[in-house]
């Protein structure tokens, strides 16, 4: 029984995946899903802001870290969304018009 335990273990932070950081604040969907298993909750920011979940909305918006775990719709970039790498927010690439939704 140990051993399956032990095998176990180095998996979970895989599954659960990285945090978001409230310093860095705004990801673009496609950056988040590279961290981990973020879709689920792409999904729901996207349906609580009333977008539709299409490709597009889901690589290329902007979400807010607003917990470790936790994120809001924030825009939609009409061309695509640019990671920055860590510690600095994504944006929207230049020529898009962001959709806000505030």
């Amino acid at each position: 029984m140990k051993p399956s335990i032990l095998f176990m273990l180095p998996v979970a932070p895989a599954v659960l995946g990285m945090a978001c950081s409230t310093r860095t604040r705004y990801y673009c969907g496609h950056t988040l899903l590279t961290m981990g298993d973020w879709l689920p909750d792409i999904e729901t920011a996207l349906a609580n802001a009333g977008v539709e979940q299409t490709e597009h909305a889901i690589e290329d918006s902007i979400f807010t870290c607003v917990d470790d775990y936790a994120i809001i719709y924030s825009s939609a970039c009409t061309y695509s969304c640019i990671e920055t790498g860590a510690g600095s927010p994504d944006y929207c690439a230049p020529g898009s018009d962001v959709n806000s939704s505030s």
